[in-house]
């Protein structure tokens, strides 16, 4: 409906959504180079326009796209179904934009793990941070 490039539309951020002003911002763009994605700060043409009015109908589905987004981390949704719904072709795309570790989940993970290597030490010790000594 905007005329888009896919590198354009893939590297919008919510940043660049003006919901007030109904625009968009396409100062970014996601390239894949050298079989990396790649976010880059620039157009692909030089003259290319960098705001676009935004028509209602895509601004409502932004908004949901964004209500989506915003449950799916709060319900860790696993990126699989979020790859699904949001009918990516590649995990690796949406596992670049769209995951994020809460602070409490890096938390616990490094728990599990500082457990699993006091008992890989010394299985009688107690499950604190450091194994006992010898």
């Amino acid at each position: 409906m905007l005329g888009l490039r896919k590198g354009e539309a893939l590297g919008l951020i919510w940043e660049a959504v003006f919901e007030d002003t109904e625009e968009i911002d396409l100062a970014w763009q996601l390239q894949r180079v050298w079989g990396a994605l790649t976010h880059k700060p620039q157009l692909k043409a030089d003259g290319s326009t960098d705001t676009l009015p935004l028509p209602p109908i895509c601004l409502t589905a932004l908004q949901i796209a964004r209500r989506t987004q915003v449950q799916a981390r709060r319900d860790d949704v696993h990126p699989r179904v979020a790859m699904q719904i949001l009918r990516h072709s590649r995990i690796a795309l949406t596992m670049e934009i769209y995951t994020q570790v809460r602070d409490e989940v890096t938390r616990a993970a490094l728990k599990r793990l500082s457990d699993w290597l006091v008992d890989a030490v010394d299985p009688s010790a107690s499950l604190g941070w450091y194994p006992a000594m010898p």
